[in-house]
């Protein structure tokens, strides 16, 4: 991304744009973690208010933003089933919530935190798309 510039990389889906910020942290592309959290919200599709409260806690974390505390405690209460697709509830919560929690424990430095949340996180993944009866797709 940062080598090519292409700020439509992300295929304008939050879950796109999400993906492709970890795909750069794991490949420790900071000027590609710089850019995308720095783009226009234009250029990304935001399906509801927890897309919106997500995107926003993210570019905090990486703009080092005071208003942390608040920002993740938008992206829990944007969370709630009153806020989503029904559909999309169990993704969200099986998906998102998990790898918010990662995002929490690297802000603390607290290692122990971290493992476990980062233990959670995958767990949760696998049993979301280990569920044959899960029907939702980001698309």
């Amino acid at each position: 991304f940062s080598e090519v510039g292409n700020r439509s990389v992300a295929g304008g889906t939050m879950d796109a744009w999400l993906d492709e910020i970890c795909l750069a942290m794991a490949a420790r592309d900071w000027r590609c973690v710089e850019l995308m959290t720095i783009m226009d919200e234009s250029l990304v599709r935001l399906k509801d208010p927890f897309d919106v409260a997500l995107v926003e806690f993210v570019n905090g974390v990486f703009s080092n933003s005071s208003a942390l505390p608040e920002l993740l405690q938008t992206v829990m209460e944007k969370s709630s089933p009153q806020y989503l697709e029904s559909t999309r509830v169990p993704y969200v919560h099986s998906l998102f919530i998990p790898f918010v929690n990662v995002f929490v424990a690297i802000i603390d430095g607290d290692e122990a935190h971290y493992q476990e949340a980062l233990r959670d996180a995958l767990e949760a993944h696998y049993q979301f798309y280990m569920n044959e009866d899960v029907r939702y797709s980001p698309k």
